[in-house]
């Protein structure tokens, strides 16, 4: 069953819909907020996900057929977006939007890790499966994004989604102990990185299926 769940971005409604526990967001609700003239062709030059509609009925009780966004196509446009806003926006969706819709507060140290090889353009991407979560291994991500110091950029970019050690064993010589970083954290690199170089606009290509 689909549901749609009203939420407001400093006083602006954003409806999302939960889909079997996943979050689409109503595409001109997410394009408006970020300062789009013209939301239907800010998603069709942003947006490269398959597209999706939704019904909702509308104040005159009219049935719309809405397209509605992915995680990474909602990225896109905040990238895309010119406005100061934008940032925050990145912020209220992977903190306060995203943990609604999942129910879940934080994320509990597994040491039953289980590591998921990605690869991206040829390089390794690690994720490690926790609790059904994906959580990534940070010098991998930042790596890829371009990152000259990746432990730097993690401390300057995910400060509000702090990395934590987990033991995995991936290394020749036994566990190794790395940072990792969970999906609010990777797009923060991925924004910043985006922001900073048009070249990395592939990034999110990388993202793994919902475990």
């Amino acid at each position: 069953m689909l549901d749609i769940i009203p939420f407001e971005f400093e006083g602006a409604a954003v409806r999302v819909i939960d889909r079997a526990g996943e979050p689409w967001f109503v595409g001109k609700d997410v394009a408006e907020r970020l300062g789009y003239a013209d939301p239907t062709n800010a998603m069709k030059q942003h947006c490269r996900g398959v597209v999706k509609r939704h019904p909702i009925v509308d104040a005159l009780d009219r049935t719309q057929e809405v397209r509605i966004l992915s995680e990474p196509d909602v990225l896109r446009l905040i990238v895309g977006s010119r406005l100061p806003a934008a940032q925050r926006f990145e912020r209220w969706v992977f903190e306060e939007v995203l943990p609604a819709i999942r129910k879940d507060g934080g994320h509990v140290m597994d040491k039953a890790t289980n590591i998921i090889p990605f690869e991206f353009e040829g390089a390794a991407v690690r994720v490690i499966d926790r609790a059904g979560e994906p959580w990534f291994v940070a010098k991998d991500a930042a790596t890829i994004l371009g990152y000259a110091n990746p432990q730097k950029s993690v401390r300057d970019h995910c400060k509000s989604q702090c990395p934590v050690g987990v033991n995995v064993s991936f290394t020749p010589g036994g566990p190794q102990e790395m940072a990792v970083i969970n999906e609010s954290g990777l797009y923060g690199l991925i924004l910043t990185s985006l922001m900073r170089s048009r070249s990395a606009k592939t990034g999110p290509a990388f993202l793994p299926a919902p475990l």
